[in-house]
């Protein structure tokens, strides 16, 4: 109070507001500039799988032709573990090497887990309207997945290479998504994905899967050969290493 009995208002300090702002302002141009370009893959070889995928986009694609643009080709069907940021070639060779050095711990898991190792691959979802996407089932061998997954993601992320990476983990085979060709699609009055385009097909068995290694994969490098990501690492789950 003042000597005449008033409320004294302490006025809003503007220099602490706008260096606040300015902080805000760098954290969110960090996270923009941290685009995600590499990520750990558990690739699906099923031939199976991939033909069952195929024909889904195809009768997807045929109700409607503006969705071609946002097919993932079935040469890349995989499921991501997660992604990374990968900015330097020392972050990238120590992401190699991490992935390298849990191939022993992950192939105990495989030996010990050899009867939960099929995933199945069965029925279909989305993400917010904007990814279509084939299911994992919840089941024993799924729990598999997820500990294997646990296992990478805990020790990459005490070498600091997860940081872009908070999302829960969900996984799954991407059929469509918009952000393939988001703008194009817009023009085109694409903006969403209606789950009604594949209520038929929602239980769909698409086959199973057994868990055959990761791999380091890079997105915006040209894929290799046979379509597949470009990969600087695979493991495999028979006790075999390859690196690019």
């Amino acid at each position: 109070l003042h000597e005449d009995g008033d409320l004294q208002c302490k006025a809003p300090n503007l220099s602490e507001q706008h260096d606040d702002k300015r902080q805000k302002k760098r954290k969110r141009k960090k996270i923009k500039q941290e685009k995600a370009n590499y990520f750990i893959s558990l690739r699906l070889y099923n031939q199976n799988i991939k033909q069952e995928l195929t024909h889904i986009q195809n009768e997807l694609i045929t109700n409607d032709q503006r969705l071609k643009l946002a097919a993932v080709s079935p040469a890349k069907i995989h499921i991501t573990l997660f992604v990374m940021a990968l900015n330097t070639d020392e972050q990238i060779a120590l992401a190699d090497a991490t992935l390298k050095s849990l191939a022993p711990e992950l192939q105990q898991i495989i030996v010990q887990r050899s009867q939960s190792c099929s995933l199945t691959i069965e029925g279909i979802s989305n993400f917010n309207q904007g990814v279509i996407f084939a299911q994992v089932k919840n089941d024993q061998a799924l729990e598999t997945l997820k500990a294997i997954r646990t296992k990478v993601y805990d020790v990459f992320t005490e070498k600091k290479l997860t940081r872009y990476d908070s999302k829960p983990f969900k996984p799954h085979v991407t059929i469509l998504k918009l952000s393939k060709n988001q703008k194009k699609l817009k023009q085109l009055g694409v903006s969403k994905l209606n789950p009604l385009l594949y209520e038929t097909w929602k239980d769909y068995h698409f086959g199973t899967e057994r868990m055959q290694g990761l791999q380091l994969c890079a997105m915006l490098l040209p894929p290799e050969k046979d379509g597949f990501y470009r990969c600087k690492t695979t493991i495999n789950f028979n006790h075999h290493l390859e690196s690019s």
